[in-house]
């Protein structure tokens, strides 16, 4: 169950889908700081908490902007770059550069493949693909927040409704009736719709 946006004093609503929330990367690395105390790969859940703090840095910076093009991604792959200097390995700062050297239709096409789940087609930027998921979940979730939702009818479909990315999970959400209700959480936009429960 994911868990790293749950908002406890939410109630589940009869809503079918539920907006990313404001502070879903501080949610991600505080769980992930948490969860690295005496953990055997500690070191590897603070650099995804990191990750995740630098993403909402630039969340609040450019959540009222225009974000959704290739132009906009190239931006923040580049200011997450910036943002996480030496944190990131040697390997990955090397692959970033690989990336952000790509001209816009094959950096496109570089995160449609990240975003559909095929490798690499440049194998030297292997290792800077976990940046541009990360630059690619800011401008999903910034994207879906200025959308209006309340037009999109979603289905129990195994794709989200707003952005169309697969779901990376599930959470239960309990209302003020003692019911849990059941939504899959996008793996890009951080958005959740009504799914029945088993």
């Amino acid at each position: 169950m994911l868990i790293d946006d749950l908002d406890i004093q939410d109630t589940a609503q009869a809503q079918p889908l539920r907006p990313p929330g404001q502070q879903v990367f501080a949610r991600r690395a505080e769980r992930l700081a948490r969860l690295a105390d005496g953990h055997s790969m500690a070191g590897y859940l603070q650099l995804c908490a990191a990750i995740a703090r630098a993403q909402q840095q630039l969340f609040d910076a450019l959540a009222a902007q225009a974000v959704h093009d290739i132009a906009a991604l190239r931006e923040l792959l580049s200011r997450l770059q910036q943002a996480l200097g030496d944190t990131l390995p040697a390997t990955s700062q090397q692959a970033l550069h690989c990336l952000l050297a790509l001209d816009d239709d094959a950096l496109q096409l570089a995160a449609a493949q990240l975003r559909d789940g095929l490798p690499a087609a440049n194998p030297a930027s292997q290792a800077g693909l976990p940046l541009l998921g990360a630059a690619m979940q800011i401008q999903a979730v910034i994207t879906a927040r200025q959308r209006d939702l309340g037009s999109l009818r979603p289905d129990e479909s195994s794709q989200c409704p707003v952005c169309h990315a697969p779901p990376v999970a599930s959470v239960l959400r309990r209302g003020d009736s003692g019911h849990a209700v059941r939504f899959a959480c996008c793996s890009q936009c951080a958005s959740e719709w009504h799914i029945s429960r088993v």
